[in-house]
């Protein structure tokens, strides 16, 4: 496991270009986004998921949520008519994840077996350099064991994961982040939207910005 310092507003490339590296090997990277820091793995490469689960010790019934890079990206992963397209482009980039039906592309590792996957664009410049460059999704959890509170620093996750097993590849810490929740998470999947999770986006505010 290593831990790099980055800058969040201006990463620098050698740091991201070692993050490509590790996740197109199917390695885990931390990293900090718009909310909390957050594990990624490749969301294409079953062993890379089973090994998230594996990280957080979670259930592997329970979903992970991915990142895309841009609205043609999460089109490839989920179905979304006019409508939800409209909704993407409003709320993203920001602290809003979608809960929407996935495309078989998708693996069931991913979903728990089920067929719906939530998925966001961060408000994060460091994700979107991260993103620039990958051809694939990645699951985007929490850097946390399964119900614990997230840590506040890459820093706090290192110290935590150097006496665990199994751990993160690597660890990009820009230090300690703003206090944040989790990001809100919407469900399009059923007649009526409705929110599964209350994060940093309130309904008020959600109602506004999808004008559901």
């Amino acid at each position: 496991m290593e831990i790099l310092s980055v800058n969040l507003k201006n990463p620098e490339r050698q740091v991201i270009q070692e993050a490509w590296r590790v996740l197109r090997l199917g390695g885990t990277v931390v990293l900090p986004t718009d909310t909390v820091y957050s594990l990624a793995a490749n969301a294409f490469l079953e062993s890379a998921v089973r090994h998230v689960f594996n990280i957080k010790k979670r259930p592997s019934s329970r979903a992970l949520p991915l990142m895309v890079r841009d609205l043609d990206m999460a089109l490839r992963v989920v179905y979304a008519n006019d409508k939800i397209s409209r909704i993407m482009e409003t709320v993203w980039p920001g602290q809003v994840s979608l809960v929407l039906e996935k495309r078989i592309v998708v693996p069931s590792a991913v979903t728990g077996g089920g067929n719906t996957v939530a998925l966001r664009i961060p408000d994060c410049f460091l994700c979107w350099a991260l993103m620039s460059e990958l051809d694939f999704p990645v699951v985007l959890t929490s850097a946390n064991l399964s119900g614990e509170e997230p840590f506040v620093s890459g820093q706090a996750a290192y110290n935590f994961f150097i006496h665990d097993y199994p751990r993160p590849d690597l660890i990009l810490d820009v230090g300690r982040l703003e206090a944040s929740k989790p990001s809100t998470v919407l469900d399009l999947t059923t007649s009526k939207p409705k929110i599964l999770r209350v994060g940093p986006v309130t309904p008020e505010e959600l109602l506004k910005l999808t004008e559901i």
